[in-house]
């Protein structure tokens, strides 16, 4: 081996001459290129440890976000389903209170009426005059049970007037307590003994809605009969409708009181 390829020894000999004019020599070992490339080396793997962990670092932060998103999603999905339901409730019961106060201000309305039954209807052609004729004829048939018929009443026929047998008359009174009045005393003449003529009758104005529960109440009776059974009839409970059985022997009708007209 020579001299000057052994180790330690310059591998690179130069004279150099500064700006000053003196002369410098640069030697440079293999020690010292083994040092930087190992420094090199060094700076590179931290460097790549550096990357590496704060890889990890963003890994771990993107599973954690996707985490977190995925519950936010869940919760977004929950308020939604319960923004839904409580304008759905809202909406519901707006509708609801409607439907009440619209029932209730139908039910105060039918509160002033009354129906009546059985009058035979005027055949003139003038419609006033038709019903001052049904004006007379109740009046008078209030008279024979020693009833009176209030004299600023608005009477008006409801339904078709095609039909085979006189329409309802329907009586507007200016307070609830006429109709109450005239309704009792009406009731009271019955009991004691009044003789009417057939298919006369007074009733109480009725709701749409107690309309359809009474029809209800007829058409069950009726298939009840249809099917054999006896002995049945329509009676009010409470109020409401309903179809009950009677004793045939005990079941006592004083002056067809226990009629009452299919709406």
């Amino acid at each position: 081996m020579s001299k000057s390829n052994r180790p330690g020894t310059p591998i690179l000999n130069q004279n150099r001459i500064n700006k000053t004019g003196t002369t410098t020599i640069s030697s440079i070992t293999n020690e010292d290129i083994m040092a930087a490339i190992l420094s090199v080396q060094t700076f590179q793997t931290e460097q790549f440890d550096e990357l590496r962990n704060s890889i990890k670092s963003l890994t771990s932060d993107i599973i954690a976000l996707k985490s977190e998103n995925s519950v936010l999603r869940s919760e977004l999905v929950s308020l939604k389903a319960k923004v839904g339901d409580l304008e759905s409730n809202t909406t519901k019961h707006r509708y609801e209170n409607t439907v009440v106060q619209m029932k209730s201000n139908e039910r105060s309305r039918c509160n002033h009426n009354i129906l009546v039954f059985g009058i035979t209807e005027s055949t003139v052609d003038n419609g006033v005059q038709r019903a001052l004729d049904d004006k007379v004829n109740l009046t008078n048939l209030l008279s024979n049970l020693s009833l009176q018929l209030s004299s600023n009443v608005k009477l008006i026929r409801l339904g078709s007037n095609s039909a085979k047998k006189p329409r309802p008359l329907k009586v507007c009174f200016h307070s609830k307590k006429e109709v109450d009045d005239l309704l009792s005393s009406y009731v009271n003449a019955l009991h004691n003994g009044f003789q009417i003529p057939i298919n006369f009758r007074l009733s109480k104005d009725r709701t749409s809605l107690e309309c359809d529960i009474l029809r209800a109440a007829y058409t069950e009776l009726n298939q009840r009969r249809e099917a054999g059974e006896l002995n049945i009839k329509v009676s009010f409970i409470n109020g409401v409708p309903s179809v009950v059985k009677f004793n045939p022997k005990n079941r006592v009708r004083p002056n067809n009181i226990n009629q009452h007209p299919t709406i």
